[in-house]
């Protein structure tokens, strides 16, 4: 058992933060394999709001390298990311930590990791609307990350440009929902590819049926030639804020909509597509405000495949065992036939400690096959005495490698799993054509 306590005078509350071992490996047959808090030491004299550096906010996994952010350390203007890599023994070392190339805000809010290049997000602190930034960085072959580009929208004046990314080898997606070309805060996606060590602009998107205040690129995600994005406010027939993933793919240099998903049971507020991940033609939205289960934010996620031109909902995932405001599907990742959920307001080991669900396609169905939980938490107990963890907040996935954030914006934590499963990613489908046939 390691403990560490800190105590604050200035907090609104006496923030006692403890560090104990759970042992989960062989009850959940997973193979904890690290964890990495960070290196940010608390100013005592600050109050809670600012001190914390929210470590975990974002992380990200390719191969044997994860990729963390820590987007408020040292104040919520500068901001870090921190950089681990794997070795064939399964030990994880720290090899870099990236810092903000100048005055992004946030930096590391929301962070992609594709084989040797990292992209970082950045958007102003306390404005989802303000400006925002996308940062390129590359590793060379002795380990050392330099900037490569930054990256921005148009007139980058309060359009959220920033607030959500991703990278696939040589292309680069950045959300910008608050963008008013449609309308205002109807929103749009920027679409950035590399020729050499050069990165341009080679499309911005909107959805067919956008309209104001629709949020789209609140959440999105790229594989290959296949982009999948969100529209927050979409009015779907189901209800405000039932959610969409809207699939987008290119072909020659074009990007053309392909489908516009919606659960078949979606219900106003479950938040449908606020985390997308997606693999090969499988492509899977949580949905944490579900509360089809009963109760209150119990969550769910929904699987869906996509079969040449058309996609169809595979599965619809929900947890074994449920509580209020659990907030399954905050956070999500698929790679082959493993997906894995976050639930952080899970309350196995109290209130919002969390816990991450893994689920498993076998002959054709999704089942859940286990569930990991944090084995060393940095737990914050309030005056109520609760322990509050999130883990589960964010969560990557490469093949049967996992790296799950325990975001509690105090001090965070990040752990690193071997899933034990052998599990590897279906392939990409690039060169996707407009009829949707795979070449």
């Amino acid at each position: 058992m390691s403990l560490r306590v800190n105590y604050f005078s200035n907090f609104c509350f006496s923030a006692l933060l403890i560090s104990f071992s759970f042992f989960s490996a062989n009850l959940f047959s997973h193979t904890q394999e690290a964890q990495f808090t960070g290196d940010q030491v608390l100013d005592p004299s600050l109050p809670w709001w600012e001190a914390g550096d929210s470590y975990a906010y974002s992380v990200s996994i390719d191969g044997d390298t994860a990729a963390v952010g820590a987007s408020r350390e040292e104040g919520q203007n500068v901001g870090y990311v921190y950089i681990y890599v794997r070795d064939s023994g399964g030990n994880w070392t720290q090899q870099a930590k990236i810092s903000n190339p100048g005055a992004a805000a946030n930096f590391g809010r929301k962070i992609a990791l594709h084989n040797d290049t990292l992209l970082v997000a950045a958007i102003a602190a306390g404005d989802y609307q303000g400006t925002g930034s996308a940062h390129i960085f590359v590793r060379d072959g002795s380990g050392n990350w330099t900037l490569e580009a930054n990256l921005a929208g148009d007139s980058n004046n309060l359009d959220g440009f920033g607030f959500s990314g991703d990278l696939y080898e040589n292309t680069a997606v950045v959300g910008a929902w608050h963008d008013d070309d449609q309308g205002p805060n109807s929103g749009a996606v920027h679409v950035f590819v590399r020729d050499g060590t050069t990165w341009t602009r080679e499309a911005k998107l909107y959805s067919s049926d956008m309209d104001i205040n629709d949020h789209f690129g609140r959440a999105l995600t790229l594989e290959g030639d296949t982009l999948a994005v969100n529209s927050m406010m979409d009015l779907n027939p189901a209800g405000l804020y039932a959610g969409n993933a809207y699939v987008f793919v290119r072909q020659d240099g074009a990007w053309v909509e392909q489908a516009k998903l919606e659960a078949s049971d979606g219900n106003g507020a479950d938040n449908m597509g606020l985390s997308l991940d997606i693999n090969g033609d499988y492509l899977v939205a949580g949905a944490f405000g579900d509360d089809a289960v009963g109760g209150n934010n119990r969550g769910s996620a929904y699987v869906f495949r996509r079969n040449n031109c058309t996609w169809v909902e595979d599965a619809k995932l929900e947890p074994n065992k449920v509580n209020d405001n659990m907030n399954f599907g905050q956070a999500i990742a698929i790679q082959g036939d493993v997906i894995i959920v976050g639930a952080p307001g899970d309350d196995d080991l109290g209130d919002r400690a969390g816990a991450a669900y893994i689920f498993s396609r076998d002959s054709g169905s999704w089942i859940q096959d286990s569930k990991i939980l944090p084995s060393i938490s940095s737990s914050i107990y309030g005056d109520d005495g609760i322990v509050r963890v999130n883990f589960g907040a964010a969560i990557d996935l490469s093949d049967d490698k996992s790296v799950i954030g325990a975001l509690n914006y105090i001090l965070g934590d990040v752990y690193m799993h071997d899933l034990d499963t052998d599990n590897v990613a279906y392939s990409v489908q690039d060169k996707i054509c407009f009829d949707g046939c795979h070449p």
